[in-house]
């Protein structure tokens, strides 16, 4: 009786892993990723009104596939060959089934002046299974805006109302809002928001505003909302 229940179970167990792998199998060879759009951005990020910012090329992969399922993205520049390996991406699902892959701090070598190459590029998903989608954008930008601190930038270019963009922030640097400000507060000509911030985000710590020019993104200064902040500083004072 013994030796019959050892040699089901192996049968069994047998049975289920080939059934396992069958399913694995299948599923890796009948589902390919697709990339059905490429969106680059460069970034300039300021840290303060007096430093030059940082700069990032922010990029996202519309996938018609299931995007939990990626292994890593390689991004490969044609103009200089070089090459990024993202082995942790983001990925984004939203509630209309659309998907996102991608990353938001690709960074150029201090080397080359921290800038990130221009020219065409080539980016590589790579699944879980090892299957591959390929697909293509291209980073064009003025070297001139990298040496500029956000007041130049400002004195430099103006934006439409459009193209502003406002994002609050906690204490904890969660993001509580982001929205062109003029759906929120309405219409003005000023860009400072903190009162408005103050009275309407309760939560709110600080703010940044994003401005855009068609593939640039030009992120300036937090902002900090003050009497939010120096009351959740009181706070923690009292309870230590």
């Amino acid at each position: 009786m013994k030796k019959i229940t050892g040699t089901f179970l192996k049968n069994l167990i047998v049975k289920t892993g080939v059934v396992l792998f069958s399913a694995l199998y299948f599923s890796c060879s009948n589902s390919a990723p697709v990339i059905t759009s490429v969106e680059a951005k460069i970034v300039y990020d300021y840290e303060s009104e007096k430093v030059r910012p940082v700069q990032k090329l922010s990029f996202f992969l519309s996938m018609d596939s299931d995007v939990r399922r990626v292994e890593y993205i390689n991004v490969y520049n044609e103009d200089t060959g070089y090459r990024w390996i993202i082995n942790s991406p983001n990925i984004i699902q939203t509630e209309g089934d659309r998907q996102y892959a991608g990353y938001t701090h690709l960074t150029a070598a201090v080397a080359d002046n921290a800038l990130v190459p221009q020219g065409n590029y080539t980016v590589y998903y790579i699944d879980s299974c090892g299957n591959e989608a390929v697909n293509f954008f291209k980073v064009e930008y003025d070297k001139d805006d990298a040496k500029l601190t956000s007041e130049k930038l400002l004195e430099k270019k103006s934006f439409d109302k459009n193209d502003i963009m406002l994002a609050v922030y906690s204490m904890d640097s969660n993001l509580l809002f982001y929205d062109t400000p003029y759906v929120r507060f309405g219409e003005r000509s000023s860009v400072d928001f903190k009162e408005d911030v103050k009275i309407n985000i309760p939560d709110a710590a600080y703010y940044r505003i994003f401005y855009k020019e068609n593939n640039i993104i030009y992120i300036m200064p937090r902002v900090d909302v003050t009497d939010q902040v120096e009351q959740n500083l009181t706070t923690a004072e009292s309870v230590n």
